[in-house]
């Protein structure tokens, strides 16, 4: 199964985020500060900031103004994972996400597996108040 690309727009730091995601992935998690990677047996989840992002007062507009969001997380399954794993890793990822209020859309070829189709078209889910 290919990775995903989850498309976040967080109210807090990077360190904060990372942190926050250390405490619901196994234990056999690592943290890796210096390029804000976290590693399981699983998989790899490194955050980016979204260098593509466009700046304006309509460039976070929903639905499509996730491409826009500060930041991504690139999340790569290791090979010897099955596609249910990966599904349910990311699944949870965004739960945490969202529950937090941080807005997350999933972009991946698995999407539709994931709860509310990966967060895109959906007005129910956190999102950005302002194109800050």
């Amino acid at each position: 199964m290919d990775g995903a690309i989850l498309h976040i727009h967080p109210r807090i730091t990077a360190t904060e985020l990372m942190t926050g995601l250390m405490t619901i992935l196994p234990p056999d998690s690592r943290e890796e500060k210096t390029i804000h990677a976290i590693t399981t047996a699983e998989f790899t989840i490194r955050l980016f900031p979204n260098k593509k992002r466009e700046e304006g007062e309509k460039s976070l507009a929903f639905p499509d103004g996730y491409f826009n969001f500060h930041s991504y997380l690139e999340f790569t399954p290791e090979d010897h994972i099955s596609d249910e794993v990966a599904v349910a890793r990311v699944s949870e990822i965004m739960e945490y996400l969202w529950k937090r209020e941080i807005p997350c859309v999933v972009v991946s070829e698995w999407d539709d597996l994931l709860p509310h189709a990966g967060g895109y078209d959906n007005p129910a889910l956190p999102w950005p108040e302002t194109a800050s």
